[in-house]
């Protein structure tokens, strides 16, 4: 294909969209300055620069990516499937909070300390169990996990009585920046992962950098659970509750500042 032809290609692709914009009524002072920026981005063949715009467009134009959502429901009907009348442990958790991490601690995983782009970071490594390599951990404030993802655990390989095995989930987190296509796939994942179980144990995992100077990071959670679960004060003993990066002298304060939610969350 010659650069004439596809210059040409481009020109009524643009062309096309301006057409549509306007047919559409789409006329913001936002997207008329972003197809002007493209339009100058193509003619001087800036295509990683003209992708990203393009990119900004789609978003203004479609908040809501229907395609994308199809395609994560789908890896969610997925996993439910592979879940379906199991025993499962399913972490939860903020963004840092160390539900894949922890994870692979528990499953036999070596942990070492590491450094990524000035972060620190504990890696695991020496995986054993095939499944944790769909398990990414890294330290960056955004998620790595986009969609619910298992790990099946046979008790024979931790050194654990008996022949049977259970499923641990990891969760993409709550707070997550991910998109609303992300949300709203993980919000369906996780009632259907819970309906289609044999029994599910939830394990909320709580990161001291996340609870804020006034507990706020811990109001925000437990409102999230609110929304999540019905009749949340009948389910709650059903929770367990890890806490991690907790410094030593802080190990202890942990009741305190629960008890502190507890009688705040009006506030």
């Amino acid at each position: 294909m010659s650069s004439d032809y596809r210059k040409l290609e481009i020109d009524e692709e643009l062309q096309c969209l301006k057409e549509r914009l306007k047919l559409e009524k789409i006329s913001s002072t936002k997207i008329q300055h972003a197809v002007e920026t493209l339009s100058i981005y193509m003619k001087h063949e800036n295509w990683k620069s003209s992708l990203i715009i393009l990119k900004e467009i789609l978003h203004e134009i479609m908040p809501l990516n229907i395609y994308e959502l199809f395609r994560l429901v789908k890896s969610v009907d997925d996993t439910a499937n592979l879940i379906k009348d199991k025993k499962i442990i399913f972490s939860l958790g903020n963004t840092g909070s160390g539900k894949s991490t922890t994870i692979h601690f528990l499953l036999g995983s070596k942990m070492i300390k590491t450094e990524i782009n000035g972060l620190n970071h504990i890696e695991p490594t020496e995986i054993k169990n095939v499944d944790l390599k769909r398990i990414v951990t890294a330290p960056f404030a955004k998620s790595i996990i986009r969609c619910i993802t298992q790990v099946t655990v046979y008790f024979k390989d931790i050194d654990a009585y008996g022949q049977d095995s259970i499923i641990l989930c990891d969760s993409p987190d709550f707070g997550d920046t991910n998109g609303p296509e992300v949300d709203i796939a993980n919000g369906i994942a996780i009632v259907r992962a819970i309906r289609v179980c044999e029994s599910v144990k939830p394990v909320l995992l709580i990161s001291y950098t996340s609870i804020g100077d006034r507990y706020e990071g811990l109001k925000d959670l437990t409102y999230t659970l609110a929304r999540l679960i019905q009749n949340t004060k009948d389910q709650i003993k059903a929770f367990s509750y890890i806490f991690t990066k907790y410094p030593k002298n802080e190990k202890e304060t942990i009741h305190a500042s629960l008890e502190t939610i507890n009688n705040t969350l009006s506030d």
